[in-house]
């Protein structure tokens, strides 16, 4: 798994969501196995769509350009 910076209530060590994703295998077609990521899941299903696309669009613009400052602008390119 990739490092993270901070510490965040929804992100779990890798040990611990090894563990809730083998108690999950086999009884569902979509498994969310970490409790904090249900609870999280949970929170989305009452938003509206607009809201969670919004949403997705502010993490993935963040992300990148957090990759863009890690990387530099020349190996994304």
């Amino acid at each position: 798994m990739s490092p993270v910076k901070g510490d965040s209530p929804f992100i779990p060590s890798p040990e611990e969501y090894v563990k809730a994703v083998i108690r999950c295998i086999g009884y569902e077609p979509r498994c969310v196995p970490y409790w904090r990521h249900s609870v999280q899941w949970f929170l989305a299903s009452l938003a509206p769509d607009s809201a969670l696309n919004l949403w997705r669009l502010r993490v993935g613009i963040r992300k990148r350009n957090e990759m863009r400052a890690l990387l530099g602008e020349k190996e994304l390119s």
